[in-house]
């Protein structure tokens, strides 16, 4: 597993992920659809490998009938879509679908991190944490049936049926996370 090389920035809430190449990406789509999590509006995000607070405007959309909704949530700036599947408790699951031009470019379609809710107006970003987990993770992904494959952004990217990635990155609980960076929501 490559755990340095080039950055490349696929967008704001990516950043400080890339740095430590402990995100996960795929050319499967595995969430199709999402869950209601309080992101929509702006957000001040800090710490970690930010440099500076980083702003950033969720916009919510849901689609369905009321009982059935799914939700997605759009970043303009970037042209970045984020569907969020609860894994456990506060924690969940993020796919973020890139637009076609960028996964042209970066070698892939999904970006896969993690979301821990800690109040209605304040989450963390989250990564493995392949620094001290990449043996256990590497031999997790291969009891999935998945396979890595060679990628030019040196992240982690991960070959698959939907259902074996989906239980893959579901299998993840926080004590194999780390923080990348927190967020305040401040409102829509």
């Amino acid at each position: 597993m490559k755990l340095y090389g080039k950055i490349s920035f696929i967008g704001l809430a990516l950043v400080a992920l890339l740095g430590l190449q402990g995100c996960y990406v795929s050319d499967v789509r595995v969430l199709e659809s999402g869950e209601q999590v309080p992101v929509a509006g702006i957000s001040a995000c800090e710490g970690g490998f930010l440099v500076k607070t980083t702003i950033f405007n969720f916009k919510e959309e849901a689609s369905g009938i009321p009982l059935f909704r799914s939700y997605r949530y759009y970043d303009k700036k970037e042209g970045i879509y984020y569907t969020f599947r609860k894994i456990k408790d506060d924690l969940y699951l993020a796919q973020l679908e890139q637009p076609e031009s960028k996964a042209k470019k970066d070698g892939f379609k999904y970006v896969y991190v993690y979301f821990l809710f800690s109040t209605e107006k304040d989450f963390t970003a989250m990564v493995p944490n392949i620094m001290y987990l990449a043996p256990h993770l590497e031999a997790m992904w291969r009891r999935h049936n998945l396979t890595e494959v060679k990628s030019s952004s040196d992240m982690i990217k991960l070959a698959g049926n939907a259902k074996d990635l989906e239980k893959f990155f579901t299998n993840h609980d926080i004590g194999f996370l780390m923080s990348v960076f927190s967020c305040t929501r401040r409102g829509e």
